[in-house]
Protein backbone atom coordinates (compact mmCIF):
# COMPACT_ATOMS: atom_id res chain seq x y z
CA UNK A 1 0.00 0.00 0.00
CA UNK A 2 1.38 3.24 -1.04
CA UNK A 3 1.70 6.22 1.93
CA UNK A 4 -0.08 9.18 1.41
CA UNK A 5 2.10 12.05 0.82
CA UNK A 6 1.22 13.46 4.57
CA UNK A 7 0.98 12.14 7.93
CA UNK A 8 -0.92 14.54 10.47
CA UNK A 9 0.57 13.73 13.96
CA UNK A 10 0.36 15.05 17.90
CA UNK A 11 3.41 17.52 17.77
CA UNK A 12 5.72 16.13 20.50
CA UNK A 13 9.27 17.43 21.73
CA UNK A 14 11.36 15.40 19.42
CA UNK A 15 9.95 16.90 16.29
CA UNK A 16 10.34 19.95 17.62
CA UNK A 17 14.08 19.67 17.86
CA UNK A 18 14.02 18.70 14.53
CA UNK A 19 12.95 22.24 13.48
CA UNK A 20 10.85 23.70 11.12
CA UNK A 21 11.05 27.23 9.01
CA UNK A 22 8.12 28.65 7.09
CA UNK A 23 9.85 31.11 6.43
CA UNK A 24 7.52 33.57 7.71
CA UNK A 25 9.09 35.05 11.34
CA UNK A 26 5.80 34.38 13.57
CA UNK A 27 4.58 31.04 12.50
CA UNK A 28 8.24 30.18 13.04
CA UNK A 29 8.45 31.75 16.93
CA UNK A 30 5.73 29.95 17.87
CA UNK A 31 6.79 27.11 16.95
CA UNK A 32 9.62 27.03 18.21
CA UNK A 33 9.02 28.84 21.85
CA UNK A 34 5.38 29.42 22.44
CA UNK A 35 3.69 25.95 21.41
CA UNK A 36 5.11 23.94 24.53
CA UNK A 37 4.34 26.66 26.99
CA UNK A 38 0.47 26.56 25.66
CA UNK A 39 0.55 22.73 25.55
CA UNK A 40 1.45 22.53 29.03
CA UNK A 41 -0.68 25.17 30.08
CA UNK A 42 -3.42 22.62 28.30
CA UNK A 43 -4.32 26.04 26.01
CA UNK A 44 -3.80 24.30 22.70
CA UNK A 45 -3.09 21.28 20.95
CA UNK A 46 -0.76 21.01 18.18
CA UNK A 47 -0.51 18.74 15.52
CA UNK A 48 2.58 18.82 11.96
CA UNK A 49 2.15 17.72 8.99
CA UNK A 50 5.07 15.42 8.55
CA UNK A 51 6.04 14.48 4.36
CA UNK A 52 6.16 11.22 4.40
CA UNK A 53 9.21 11.13 1.33
CA UNK A 54 11.29 12.89 3.00
CA UNK A 55 10.23 12.54 7.24
CA UNK A 56 10.09 16.82 7.18
CA UNK A 57 7.66 18.93 9.28
CA UNK A 58 5.78 20.53 6.26
CA UNK A 59 3.34 22.99 8.15
CA UNK A 60 1.47 22.62 11.52
CA UNK A 61 -1.69 23.34 13.01
CA UNK A 62 -2.93 24.39 16.75
CA UNK A 63 -5.97 24.07 18.45
CA UNK A 64 -7.47 25.95 21.09
CA UNK A 65 -8.67 24.16 24.19
CA UNK A 66 -10.07 26.66 26.22
CA UNK A 67 -10.90 30.41 26.25
CA UNK A 68 -7.90 32.19 27.67
CA UNK A 69 -10.10 35.53 28.43
CA UNK A 70 -10.96 36.19 31.86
Amino acid sequence: MKLPPFSVIPLSKDKVQEGFCSGSDDPDHYFSAQFGQDTKRNITKCFIAVDNANQKIAGYSTHLLRNTQH
